[in-house]
């Protein structure tokens, strides 16, 4: 569905409120925001990406310089990461970083201690906008970064960027979120538990279809052990944790 057919849709549940305004805003601008609300709300669920928004960005790394900003994502905000890896000059292949703890990272790695150099193993993300890099960066290398992202809101007019499987439960989320702007939480709570129930027949759905379900997060591989590639590179040698 498109976003302006959900505006619909809500407008048709609501009843004799076809006009006017609820709140500071119109009933056509507060139903998109609900809309909107139910379209991230779907894509808070843990482990899980509906909306599949796959991104992939490159930062330049220079010698000494372990903080960066994360690249500009088309879809704006990072959800999750699904993998770092780090790129030497004149290397056709990479290696996996590991992702630790940010509260683990400042704690065991000196990062202020510019002598410990070499090639970046690990990295922590710290408010999703910055990545940190350890050791420090002995040389340049090119980190991507492949992530999933949170769907952009809406215009009216565009499509949902879900299956049209979820189109039921954003219409009546985005219906529950409305009747509680305007106060009325018998209706509110109707739709909210609407919502629920449709959302449960959904992911049951979905789960016979894995590839639609879970981010699998790879474990890169220790560097003692040698396989003839790249250590992490190769997925039957990694642990999905």
């Amino acid at each position: 569905m498109t976003s302006t057919e959900f505006v619909t849709a809500v407008k048709d549940h609501i009843g004799d409120r076809q006009s006017g305004r609820i709140g500071s805003q119109t009933v056509d601008a507060a139903c998109l925001a609900s809309v909107n609300k139910a379209i991230r709300h779907i894509a808070k669920i843990p482990n899980f990406n509906p909306a599949e928004q796959q991104e992939s960005g490159n930062i330049a790394v220079t010698s000494g310089n372990y903080s960066y900003s994360t690249p500009t994502f088309t879809h704006g905000t990072i959800k999750s990461i699904i993998s770092v890896t780090s790129q030497a000059s004149g290397e056709t292949t990479g290696r996996f970083l590991e992702e630790l703890p940010r509260v683990s990272f400042s704690k065991y790695f000196p990062l202020m201690d510019s002598s410990r150099t070499g090639r970046p193993n690990s990295f922590t993300m710290q408010h999703k906008t910055t990545i940190l890099l350890y050791p420090w960066p002995d040389g340049n290398y090119t980190v991507s970064m492949l992530v999933n992202c949170f769907p952009n809101e809406l215009g009216l007019g565009e499509d949902s960027p879900y299956d049209e499987i979820w189109d039921e439960a954003i219409e009546a989320y985005a219906t529950f979120d409305v009747f509680a702007k305007l106060q009325q939480t018998q209706d509110a709570s109707s739709w909210f538990a609407i919502y629920r129930v449709v959302k449960g027949e959904t992911l049951g759905t979905l789960s016979k279809f894995p590839s639609r379900t879970m981010d699998i997060k790879l474990k890169p591989c220790g560097n003692s052990i040698n396989y003839g590639v790249e250590p992490g590179l190769d997925p039957f040698i990694r642990s999905v944790r």
